[in-house]
């Protein structure tokens, strides 16, 4: 298992979201980056305290992270890597609706091992290991050291002809709507919330389905809530169906995602995806 790791990611997503909520509740700064999506004071702080926790402890394993540049050395590297998105939701946060996350996981040999999810405005904690099980927890549940089982520990839905679908805050794509409107006999209903919080609403069965059309999210965006919501039992694919490889050399997500609390929950999207 993967316990002492976990530990060490719990500490620096904690500490990172304790940064964040405090230049939440203060004054920052937003730029741009090259792709004309929003940097903050708080992506850069939480970057800067994760990854430092991190190489202190492990320098022999790599780290993919969302606001450092890529050098494709961690594609050879025997351990593994460290895949960070130290601040998931950053169009969130400055609309501070509290719905951005802190996500830490590593992959080994090109498979999500284990992962957490942090929440900062809530104190909340989402964390798995591979075969073990997905817990959720609140921030005080590890003020005194981690242990691994401690608080609730997740499971899908057991929802199928009826479901609950996830939608994205702040990224609505024309296919999206076309799935809603082909599929609105079996949709209970929506909810729509930010980040990957998404995911970790489908492993503790608050929702159900969520699909992610398009090569718009990458690696970091998906590794953390990827493994909560397998252990939870939940099913994570592109939008074909085909496995999710961790540590690949394009970190982008081409192929989109699809999380399903069941395969029998799937929903009709025929036409709306091409090979």
């Amino acid at each position: 298992m993967y316990i002492e790791i976990l530990s060490h990611m719990v500490s620096a997503a904690i500490s990172a979201s304790n940064k964040i909520c405090e230049i939440y509740n203060g004054q920052f700064s937003i730029t741009e980056k090259e792709d004309n999506s929003p940097l903050t004071t708080a992506d850069i702080e939480s970057n800067r305290i994760i990854t430092t926790h991190l190489r202190s402890r492990f320098p022999e394993y790599a780290i993919l992270t969302e606001e450092e540049h890529d050098d494709l050395s961690r594609l050879t590297n025997p351990f593994g890597v460290f895949i960070v998105d130290p601040l998931d939701g950053t169009k969130e946060f400055i609309k501070k609706n509290g719905e951005f996350c802190v996500s830490v996981a590593l992959a080994v040999k090109n498979k999500i091992v284990c992962g957490v999810v942090a929440v900062p405005v809530q104190k909340v904690l989402y964390y798995a290991i591979e075969g073990h099980g997905a817990y959720k927890c609140n921030f005080d549940a590890v003020s005194c050291g981690f242990t691994f089982g401690v608080g609730k520990c997740l499971s899908v839905s057991s929802r199928r002809d009826k479901v609950i679908v996830a939608l994205s805050r702040s990224h609505g794509d024309e296919k999206t709507e076309k799935m809603l409107e082909r599929n609105a006999v079996r949709i209970l209903e929506t909810v729509t919330v930010g980040s990957c919080l998404k995911g970790c609403m489908i492993a503790e069965g608050k929702a159900d389905v969520h699909y992610r059309f398009g090569p718009g999210t990458k690696e970091w965006d998906t590794a953390g809530m990827q493994i909560i919501c397998e252990e939870a039992g939940a099913v994570f694919t592109d939008i074909y169906g085909a496995p999710l490889k961790a540590n690949r050399d394009d970190p982008r997500n081409l192929d989109g995602f699809i999380i399903l609390n069941h395969p029998i929950s799937a929903l009709d999207i025929d036409g709306l995806v091409t090979q």
